[in-house]
């Protein structure tokens, strides 16, 4: 085949397409040895170019860079694949026709390289066109326990599909009654939300009510404790109250513990210099904001 047939060839080919109101997209020609391919597919880009046809080349998918054709994979037709080379081929032959994988007629080996990516097999198809089973999906592992993943083998997929209804909310709901039952199987020392809290010779049932009664027991913990009268702007708090409590509250051998006194003074120097590139903490208030308003909340910090 001469030049001049190929470009007519290729000519017919894009204004059929084109009388079938289907979008053109010509892919580069495959290598082969009685043929130039930088030629061809550089006419086959100018011809692109004129006719406002998407080109795209596959010239670089099969050669290395000094221009020696890859010998790890081979295709269908002889020509050699790289790995970089087959991963490139699939996108541009689907963008141009569309494939139906049949079944495979072989494996290939790199038998030079064995490594974890030029060893793996690659499948070839047949031109026995058939529905071929895709790509598997990707099923996760639930939280299930042990006694009740007996259907599940080591590879993640499931033996008999009809008796666990996969891919259903029946599934899902059976998972969660079964964490819910570990939950209540769990030890004491696990966290459980009270029903009641007694509190001031009342019972406080309401989940919004308790939450706000521990808030408020425990912002005024210092107030209960400290005078307020011996606080005040200039000095800070006095901690001889809060000595004589916790001093009343230790067993006997500890009556050298003692509270150092801090000022407000140094509570603001020391939220002044905190490091901002820490990372914020669970009340989500980051060390940058307590030096802005250290000035502010250094008085009531104090006296906490």
């Amino acid at each position: 085949m001469n030049v001049q047939q190929f470009v007519d060839i290729f000519q017919e080919i894009i204004n059929y397409v084109r009388c079938q109101n289907c979008r053109a997209i010509v892919s580069g020609i495959l290598p082969r040895i009685q043929c130039d391919v930088t030629k061809y597919d550089t006419i086959l880009k100018q011809m692109c170019h004129y006719n406002d046809v998407k080109f795209i080349s596959n010239y670089e998918s099969f050669v290395y860079k000094d221009d020696h054709i890859a010998k790890s994979f081979y295709t269908t037709d002889g020509i050699h694949l790289n790995r970089y080379g087959t991963i490139k081929l699939l996108p541009n032959v689907n963008k141009v026709i569309k494939v139906f994988k049949g079944k495979p007629i072989q494996h290939h080996f790199n038998q030079q390289n064995r490594n974890k990516y030029q060893s793996s097999s690659h499948q070839y198809y047949s031109n026995n066109f058939k529905r071929s089973p895709t790509k598997p999906k990707y099923q996760s592992r639930s939280n299930m326990n042990t006694t009740d993943r007996r259907n599940f083998n080591h590879s993640g997929h499931v033996h008999d599909s009809n008796d666990l209804y996969m891919n259903s909310r029946h599934s899902w709901g059976n998972n969660n009654e079964l964490n819910r039952q570990n939950v209540d199987r769990a030890p004491l020392f696990y966290y459980h939300s009270p029903n009641y809290v007694q509190y001031k010779n009342s019972v406080i049932q309401n989940d919004v009510d308790i939450a706000n009664t521990f808030n408020l027991h425990f912002t005024n913990i210092a107030e209960g404790i400290v005078d307020n009268k011996l606080c005040n702007s200039d000095d800070g708090a006095s901690f001889d109250a809060l000595n004589k409590f916790v001093k009343s509250k230790l067993q006997r051998g500890s009556e050298k513990f003692i509270i150092p006194e801090m000022s407000i003074l140094d509570v603001n120097m020391y939220l002044k210099k905190l490091d901002k590139s820490k990372a914020t903490g669970l009340d989500d208030v980051g060390p940058n904001i307590l030096s802005m308003c250290s000035d502010v909340i250094a008085p009531a910090l104090t006296y906490i």
